[in-house]
Order: structure tokens, then C-alpha cells, then sequence
């Protein structure tokens, strides 16, 4: 998973490529205007809103509620 408001940070972007060219599964978590990230990603969440905290602050709230879905179910992390 890759995150970035523009979608198009250019680490994240270069990190998606090169996860995609070696098989593993892309999601990208992006504000509204997606940007390259989206493109490229098989999977793209989009925060639809283009300010920044607002985006940043949807964004921090699902890698926690992820974290702690792992954190909980460790069996299906895998």
C-alpha cells in the first residue's frame, strides 16, 4: 500500500512501478485527483477532497483501522 494526497509523490509512484514489474499486489490510497499512483495500482482508494489535511486525516484513519484489524485477526494477516 502506497499513500500520497496528489497521488503523485514520485517514491510512491517509483515503489507501486516496481511492486506491479515484480508481482505483488498494489493498492494505492490517494486524495481526488488520484494521480499517477491510481494509474498504476490495482487496487486505488480515493479520498474524495482535495485538501490536505482532510485527505491526510481520512488517510491515517484507515491504515489504523487496518493495523488494528491485523493486530486482532493475526491468522488472516497472511
Amino acid at each position: 500500500m502506497s499513500l500520497s494526497v496528489s497521488g503523485n509523490s514520485p517514491n510512491c509512484v517509483k515503489a507501486l512501478a516496481w511492486a506491479k514489474q515484480h508481482g505483488l499486489h498494489t493498492v494505492a490510497l490517494v486524495g481526488a485527483k488520484r494521480g499517477r499512483m491510481a494509474e498504476i495500482a490495482e487496487q486505488v482508494i480515493v479520498i474524495n477532497d482535495t485538501h490536505y489535511g482532510r485527505v491526510e486525516d481520512a488517510q491515517m484513519t484507515l491504515c489504523h483501522l487496518l493495523c488494528y484489524a491485523f493486530m486482532e485477526n493475526p491468522e488472516r494477516a497472511g
